[in-house]
């Protein structure tokens, strides 16, 4: 799978008329179906993101049978506390508790993972051409 390394950050998004507070595209390969949208975070490096798990979808509609591809995306304004093991997004001027690393990292139901491909359209020099992206982003509820 070709990805692009470096996530372009859209900044404040508009989901279903709720803002997104942080919200990233990476360039996946066409004919990609996202299958799980689930939040990781690392106490050692203090870390969190979103993992998405995408696959290939076949021309006739079947599911690939492989296991999808894992691609890590670093969310703006997601953050890991260290010391009370809190995955949280921050609006500016309130913060939103979205997961708890106890042994296992439990999400508290207060933020919603929106994963999505969808086209877009570049300018190739000389016409348009439609690439796939991914489009992640984290919705206080």
């Amino acid at each position: 799978m070709r990805l692009l390394i470096t996530a372009a950050a859209l900044g404040i998004a508009m989901l279903a008329g709720i803002p997104a507070i942080g919200a990233t595209t990476v360039s996946v390969d066409a004919d990609r179906k996202v299958e799980s949208a689930v939040l990781r975070a690392d106490a050692t490096t203090g870390r969190a993101w979103v993992e998405v798990t995408v696959a290939k979808r076949f021309a006739n509609g079947k599911e690939a049978r492989a296991r999808g591809t894992a691609i890590a995306v670093d969310v703006p304004e997601l953050s890991f506390d260290r010391a009370t093991g809190v995955v949280s997004i921050d609006s500016g001027d309130r913060r939103f508790p979205c997961a708890v690393l106890d042994r296992d990292l439990k999400t508290t139901g207060e933020c919603r993972i929106d994963a999505r491909i969808e086209p877009l359209v570049v300018d190739t020099g000389f016409g348009a051409a439609t690439r796939d992206r991914l489009v992640v982003s984290v919705v206080p509820r």
